[in-house]
C-alpha cells in the first residue's frame, strides 16, 4: 500500500504543477490577444485625436483634463485594488467558499464608491485651482482644461467599478471580457472624435468635448461588457460595508502601500511626462502621450499579460507555502516576458521615426510633432523592458503579501526620477530628458527591487535567468543590426534615385518599417534557436504544430 501511495502523490503534485502552468499560459495567451486587440484599437483612438485635433492647445487641454480623473482612479482603485484584492480571494476560491469573498468585493465596491463620489465633489470644486500650477490662467488652455477636467469626472467612479469587477473574475480564471471591455472603451473615444464632435460644430475647442463625451460612453460599456459573466460566477451586488470583516480588514491593509508602489510606476510613466511637457509649449502635452502608446503596446501584450495571469496563481501558491513552485512560476513568466519585451523594445528603437511619421502624420498633426515624438519614442522604448519587469517583481512581493518593501523602494526612485528629469530637460536633450530620466529610473527600480525579491523567495534561479536573458540581449542585438542595415539599403536606393521616394514620403515610412520587420522576424528566431533558448524553441514547437494541422 505504502508503494502505490508514493507515486500516487508524486503524480498528483506534478498534475497540479502542470495545471498552475496550463493556468498561466492560457490566461497570458487570453490577455495578449484581448490587449493587442485593445491596443490596436488604442493607437486607432489616438490616431483619430491626433488626426483631426492636430497638435494644437485644445488638443493639450483635453490630454491634460483626461490624467486628472485617470490618476485619481489609479490612486484609489486601478491595478491596487486587484492587487491586493486577489491574493485574498484567491483563499476563499481555494477553501471553496466564493460567496464569503464576494461579502469581501461588495464592502469593498461601495466604499470605493463613496471615496470616489468624495474625490470627485473635491475635484470638481478645486479644478480652477489645480490647474494653475499647469497653465496660467489667461492660457486659452486652462478654461478649457478646467471644463473637460469636470466633465470627465464621473469616469472615476464607472472605471473604478470595472477595477473591482476585474480582479474578481481573474480570482476566477476568467481573463477574456475584462480584457474585451478595453477595447470597447477605446471605441467609445473613438465614437466620440469622430462622430459626437462633428455634431457639436463649432472651432475645435468646442468639438473637443465630444471626444469627451466619448469617453464617458466607453467607460458605461467597459463595466456593460462584464456583467454577464459576473452573473456566471455567483456575484450579486448588496449594499452595505462590513467594517468588522477580517478580510476586508486585510485588503484595506494591504491596499495603501499596494496603491502607492503602482501610484508611483504610473504617474513615472504617464502622468509625471505630459505635466512636465507643459513646459515646452502648445501641443508638446500630446507629443509625449503619442511618444508613451507604442511603448505601451508590448507593455501591455507582454509586461501586463503575462504578470497578471501569473498572479492569481502566484498568490495561490504563496498562501499553500509551495515556494518551489512560486519561484519556478516567477522565473519562467520572468523568462518569457523578456523574451518577448527585449526584441520589441529594441524594434521601436531602430524603427522609431519612420514608425511615427506613418502612424501620426496625417490631417493636423504637423512635421514638427513627428520629430519631437520620435525622438522621445527612442527613450520611453528603452525603459519599457524595465517597466514590464517591474510588473512581475511587485506582484511577487504582493504574492508574498510584503507590500511595504516595494513602496519603499519606489518612493525613493520616484523622488529621484522626479529629480533626474527636472535635471535633463534643462541639458541639451530638452523634451527628451524627461523620456531618458524615466526610463533610466524604470532600471533602478527593476534592479533594487529584484535583488531584494530574490533574497525574500530564497532565490529565484538568478545564473539560469541572467543566461537565457543574455543570449536574448544578443540575439536582439544581432535583430538591431540586420534592421538597421535593412534601413540603409533603403535610404541608399531613395539617395541615388532607384526608389523615386521622397525623404518625408509616407510610403517610403510603410516600406521602412514593413522592411525591418519583415527582417526581425526570422533574425531574431533562428538566432534565439542557434542559441538555445527554451522559449525560442517553444515557439518553434507551436509553429510547426500549427503547420502540421
Amino acid at each position: 500500500m505504502s508503494q502505490n501511495t508514493v507515486p500516487d502523490a508524486a503524480t498528483a503534485e506534478t498534475t497540479s504543477k502542470k495545471a498552475a502552468r496550463n493556468i498561466v499560459t492560457t490566461g497570458a495567451i487570453i490577455l495578449m490577444v484581448a490587449t493587442m486587440a485593445s491596443r490596436l484599437v488604442g493607437l486607432v483612438r489616438e490616431k483619430a485625436l491626433a488626426h483631426y485635433f492636430g497638435d494644437k492647445w485644445w488638443t493639450d487641454a483635453f490630454v491634460s483634463a483626461f490624467n486628472i480623473p485617470d490618476l485619481i482612479y489609479y490612486l484609489l482603485a486601478g491595478g491596487a485594488l486587484g492587487a491586493a484584492l486577489i491574493p485574498i480571494m484567491r483563499e476563499y476560491v481555494a477553501k471553496d467558499d466564493a460567496e464569503g469573498g464576494h461579502r469581501v468585493v461588495n464592502s469593498l465596491l461601495n466604499l470605493v464608491l463613496l471615496a470616489m463620489l468624495g474625490a470627485g465633489i473635491l475635484a470638481f470644486i478645486f479644478a480652477p485651482l489645480l490647474w494653475k500650477l499647469g497653465y496660467a490662467v489667461q492660457d486659452p488652455r486652462y478654461a478649457l482644461t478646467v471644463n473637460l477636467t469636470r466633465i470627465l469626472l464621473p469616469q472615476m467612479a464607472i472605471m473604478a467599478l470595472s477595477a473591482i469587477f476585474t480582479a474578481l473574475l481573474q480570482c476566477h480564471d476568467h481573463f477574456f471580457w475584462p480584457a474585451v471591455g478595453w477595447v470597447v472603451y477605446n471605441v467609445g473615444q473613438i465614437f466620440g472624435t469622430i462622430w459626437l464632435a462633428p455634431m457639436i460644430g463649432g472651432a475645435p475647442q468646442h468639438q473637443i468635448y465630444g471626444v469627451a463625451f466619448g469617453v464617458l460612453i466607453g467607460a458605461v460599456l467597459l463595466i456593460a461588457i462584464q456583467l454577464p459573466k459576473l452573473r456566471a460566477v455567483g456575484y450579486r451586488w448588496r449594499p452595505g460595508i462590513d467594517l468588522s470583516n477580517p478580510d476586508f480588514k486585510r485588503v484595506g491593509k494591504a491596499w495603501l502601500p499596494v496603491m502607492l508602489t503602482l501610484a508611483f510606476s504610473y504617474i513615472s510613466l504617464q502622468w509625471l511626462p505630459q505635466v512636465l511637457g507643459t513646459q515646452f509649449g502648445s501641443g508638446m502635452v500630446l507629443n509625449v502621450r503619442l511618444a508613451q502608446r507604442f511603448p505601451l503596446v508590448p507593455f501591455g501584450l507582454f509586461g501586463v499579460s503575462i504578470s497578471t495571469a501569473a498572479f492569481p496563481t502566484m498568490s495561490t501558491l504563496a498562501f499553500a507555502r509551495r515556494f518551489g513552485d512560486l519561484r519556478r512560476t516567477f522565473a519562467s513568466s520572468f523568462s518569457s516576458m523578456m523574451y518577448l519585451i527585449l526584441p520589441s523594445s529594441v524594434g521601436l528603437i531602430v524603427l522609431a521615426f519612420p514608425l511615427t511619421r506613418l502612424f501620426w502624420r496625417s490631417g493636423h498633426y504637423s512635421e514638427a510633432g513627428v520629430v519631437a515624438n520620435a525622438q522621445m519614442l527612442i527613450f520611453f522604448s528603452l525603459g519599457v523592458v524595465a517597466l514590464s519587469a517591474l510588473q512581475l517583481i511587485n506582484r511577487g512581493f504582493f504574492a508574498l503579501r510584503q507590500v511595504r518593501t516595494p513602496l519603499v523602494v519606489s518612493g525613493a526612485v520616484f523622488a529621484f526620477n522626479l529629480a533626474l528629469c527636472l535635471v535633463l530637460m534643462r541639458t541639451a536633450l530638452s523634451y527628451q530628458g524627461i523620456a531618458l530620466g524615466t526610463s533610466i529610473s524604470f532600471y533602478l527600480n527593476a534592479l533594487i527591487l529584484f535583488e531584494l525579491l530574490r533574497r525574500s523567495m530564497g532565490g529565484i534561479d538568478g545564473r539560469v535567468l541572467l543566461n537565457s536573458l543574455l543570449r536574448v540581449l544578443a540575439a536582439a542585438i544581432l535583430m538591431a543590426a540586420g534592421m538597421g542595415l535593412t534601413l540603409g539599403i533603403i535610404n541608399h536606393l531613395v539617395n541615388t534615385g532607384v526608389l523615386k521616394l521622397a525623404a518625408k514620403d509616407l510610403k517610403l515610412a510603410a516600406l521602412q518599417v514593413l522592411a525591418g520587420i519583415a527582417v526581425a522576424i526570422p533574425i531574431y528566431l533562428l538566432t534565439t534557436l542557434l542559441l538555445k533558448v527554451p522559449e525560442a524553441s517553444r515557439t518553434w514547437e507551436r509553429i510547426k504544430g500549427k503547420f502540421k494541422k
